[in-house]
């Protein structure tokens, strides 16, 4: 729109610099940074910086030295990181439960299917938890509305992608739910991110099936902190991942006692040379008729024979002959 005049500024910054190499904005922020002076002052800001950043630093900027506030610390100290394991199809029901047991005034749940917004949104505002959706596609006019909503506190939920994910700081803003786990380490630092700033207490839950496991443990390994397991049940949140034995697991348990119990007594009749099952006199033929073993050998072939009459008549006819 030619309004500034480049060769005035001072300084530089570009936040998030990390995410502005990658949204396509490169040949945007390169051309502005050649239209300032040299002499001016530039900085890259972000919570995760690569290779490919400090080539670009040491390429745009003179002696760049770099500043890190806890380097080792990826994520704040202040914020507790826990998980829960439920199936993929109880993920909902779940979120609801941990919405209703820890009540923050404010949570943001993040998702990596932005399809899945509106289904969420839907069934959140259903249950009575006032949610809003926040996505890359929506129109601008949209996100800043729910944004200002979320901020003054008339949208509880805020459902959004990886969007939200960076550059936004709510005050009283306790608490992340990550209904989908992230991509990455990167992605996790910068969603939980959002939460247990300047100090205050943050609390990261991510909701994952059995099957994703193993990515807790891989952020957890990668980043140097310890997310531990949870399970809520009965509307308590306790340690570990495995629910406490219900009544219908104790009887299902003395069930099989009773099993193993009839077996072991059936084994200890076949030693003694005993059945516990009588073996029956009478069998049935393939037409159905009874057969006495015991009867004397010429009524057996009588019966056989019989049998082999019938093999080929109707059905009608077999049950007139059986009836007689």
């Amino acid at each position: 729109m030619k309004k500034l005049k480049l060769h005035t500024l001072r300084t530089v910054v570009v936040d998030e610099v990390d995410q502005m190499f990658k949204l396509g904005g490169t040949a945007d922020v390169e051309r502005i940074l050649r239209g300032t002076l040299r002499e001016r002052q530039l900085m890259f800001l972000s919570a995760t910086i690569d290779e490919h950043i400090r080539a670009l630093a040491g390429r745009e900027m003179k002696e760049p030295v770099e500043i890190g506030i806890e380097p080792e610390q990826r994520t704040s100290r202040s914020l507790e990181h826990i998980y829960f394991k439920c199936e993929e199809r109880n993920k909902i029901d779940m979120l609801r439960r941990i919405v209703r047991h820890f009540n923050p005034e404010r949570a943001i749940v993040f998702i990596n299917n932005t399809t899945d917004i509106a289904e969420i949104e839907a069934k959140m505002n259903y249950v009575g938890l006032s949610a809003g959706a926040l996505y890359g596609d929506a129109d601008k006019t949209v996100r800043s509305v729910t944004l200002r909503r979320f901020r003054e506190g008339k949208i509880r939920l805020l459902v959004a992608s990886d969007v939200a994910a960076r550059g936004l700081d709510v005050e009283n803003l306790t608490l992340v739910v990550n209904l989908d786990p992230p991509i990455d380490a990167e992605h996790y630092v910068h969603r939980v991110g959002r939460t247990g700033r300047m100090g205050r207490y943050g609390l990261a839950v991510s909701l994952i099936s059995p099957k994703e496991e193993f990515i807790m443990r891989k952020f957890s390994r990668e980043l140097g902190i310890e997310i531990t397991p949870r399970n809520l049940y009965k509307g308590e949140v306790r340690e570990g991942d495995a629910l406490p034995a219900t009544r219908s697991n104790a009887s299902s348990g003395r069930t099989a006692a009773k099993g193993r119990e009839r077996d072991t007594e059936s084994a200890r009749i076949s030693e003694s040379g005993q059945s516990r099952r009588p073996i029956k006199d009478k069998e049935t033929n393939k037409a159905g008729n009874r057969v006495n073993k015991s009867a004397p050998a010429p009524s057996r072939k009588k019966a056989r024979d019989q049998d082999r009459k019938n093999k080929g008549a109707p059905k009608w006819l077999k049950d007139k002959q059986n009836n007689q």
